[in-house]
């Protein structure tokens, strides 16, 4: 699987050294944990590998604070705010880090897995590009 998303990262033409990947694994992982996505976009600024992660940490961080607006939102009306701030908001946490984990995981590895729909909105928008 990890072959198949570097092939498609090589048809793009954005295929890093293994060098890059060395060195950017090793903060990449920090893209999945909130505000601390700045750390390797400031120390790695032009490496594919970390922008990569990075690009795909800003959804992430962007999903959780929307997450937080509608929760927050939906939390002043009687029914829907009980519903939302006891059961469905837990759940989407627990999404969101299951999510984190994969990424970070996938990041730790080397690897170049593109998270469904994370990957997709943020190339759609073209974000840290």
């Amino acid at each position: 699987m990890a072959e198949e998303d570097k092939k498609d990262e090589a048809e793009q033409g954005n295929e890093p050294a293994e060098s890059e990947i060395y060195q950017g694994k090793t903060t990449a992982w920090l893209a999945y944990l909130g505000i601390f996505l700045i750390i390797p976009v400031l120390l790695y600024p032009e490496n594919k590998f970390v922008r990569f992660h990075v690009r795909q940490g800003i959804v992430l961080l962007g999903s959780e604070i929307l997450w937080v607006i509608v929760i927050t939102i939906l939390s002043f009306f009687p029914f829907l705010g009980f519903l939302f701030r006891r059961i469905i908001g837990p759940l989407g946490w627990l999404a969101f880090l299951g999510i984190s984990i994969y990424g970070i995981i996938n990041a730790v590895r080397g690897e170049f897995k593109k998270i469904p729909y994370v990957y997709d909105l943020a190339d759609k928008f073209n974000i840290y590009s």
